[in-house]
């Protein structure tokens, strides 16, 4: 044992290093070293106790934060008259689900790089909206002060914009621009408000009725599923794309659970 003292001492002093520069992650990633080379480490109480240290962190560090994102206006945009319905169902790398709300029923779809509501009844075009060829969701059905549909079209590279829409014509009821950011998974829609993830770390309390940024929480790293509402009706839980799973509080946003899975790299889906 005192020839693997060395390479014991040598990580722990790695770990104190990134816990006193504040990164939990470094930490988590020195940890595997260690015990990829010495899993008899595992049971060490050191490594325990430098593994609540590296948790309680990675919790502090996740915060609210104020956000500058407004809803904005957008124009309506009328279907094409050369568009016709039979291009849309048959077309290569068409999506499509149906939902029925008030006896309508309507099929959503996404072909052509946009999002189309067509009547189930004769398939006929009742409106599009240009979302881009890679959603990351598929358009979710949601009623506040009106019934409408949730869904997410690409402004840039880089950008793009949450949007609800009715669900008869298509009218914007209002839009959130998304800077520089993605969404990760399906939006939840839970007490009038959208919950939403985001690549790069965040997690977003959105009112349902005005589109407004109610309130945001941000991670250290990126997200790697949207978020899941437990069966308290109070709390969500979603997973970071490395070695943590945040349980939070709904109202207020907060990371309130922290949990050590040891996942790696987009293990999680």
């Amino acid at each position: 044992m005192l020839f693997r003292s060395s390479p014991l001492a040598k990580g722990l002093g790695e770990i104190r290093q990134a816990l006193a520069e504040r990164s939990a992650l470094s930490a988590v990633a020195t940890r595997r070293n260690v015990l990829d080379q010495y899993p008899e480490f595992a049971s060490l109480p050191e490594l325990h106790e430098s593994l609540a240290e590296t948790t309680a962190l990675e919790q502090e560090l996740t915060v609210r934060v104020d956000s500058d994102a407004d809803p904005v206006d957008m124009r309506d945009e009328a279907v094409p008259a050369d568009f016709s319905a039979a291009k849309v169902v048959f077309a290569a790398h068409a999506h499509s689900i149906g939902a029925e709300t008030s006896g309508e029923r309507i099929i959503w779809s996404h072909a052509k790089g946009s999002c189309f509501a067509l009547d189930a009844n004769n398939g006929k075009i009742l409106w599009r909206r240009p979302t881009g060829w890679q959603q990351p969701f598929f358009p979710v059905e949601a009623a506040g002060v009106r019934e409408g549909v949730l869904l997410y079209a690409d402004v840039s590279d880089n950008s793009g914009q949450l949007l609800f829409l009715t669900r008869d014509q298509g009218t914007v009821l209002w839009a959130l621009t998304v800077r520089n950011d993605r969404p990760v998974g399906q939006p939840l829609i839970h007490e009038n408000q959208i919950y939403l993830a985001t690549q790069s770390g965040r997690l977003l309390r959105i009112d349902l009725d005005t589109g407004v940024l109610n309130d945001e929480l941000r991670f250290t790293q990126r997200l790697a599923t949207g978020p899941i509402l437990l069966q308290d009706d109070e709390s969500l839980v979603l997973a970071g794309e490395d070695a943590f799973l945040y349980t939070c509080s709904t109202r207020p946003l907060d990371c309130r659970v922290l949990s050590f899975l040891d996942h790696r790299g987009w293990s999680l889906t």
